[in-house]
């Protein structure tokens, strides 16, 4: 399990990487290389989940959840 979050986190980094590159390359003639970009990108999600964005997402989420099974099962045929 461990090893598969690792290779799951490491896959992300590597494609946040890439779409940095994409990002700073439409505005920078002479963009930074991978590693620099998969650094930023790394300690940018790294910085998020200390300042604990991803629990305010997560409490969002879920009220929108609660919403959306409470408006399907009021227009549901079965009810």
């Amino acid at each position: 399990m461990i090893i598969s979050q690792i290779k799951i986190n490491v896959t992300n980094a590597y494609a946040g990487s890439i779409a940095w590159s994409k990002f700073l390359l439409a505005s920078d003639p002479q963009p930074s290389g991978r590693v620099v970009l998969a650094g930023l990108h790394v300690t940018i999600a790294l910085m998020l989940m200390e300042l604990g964005i991803f629990k305010m997402l997560e409490h969002i989420l879920g009220l929108y959840s609660i919403v959306a099974v409470a408006w399907s099962a009021r227009w549901s045929p079965i009810s």
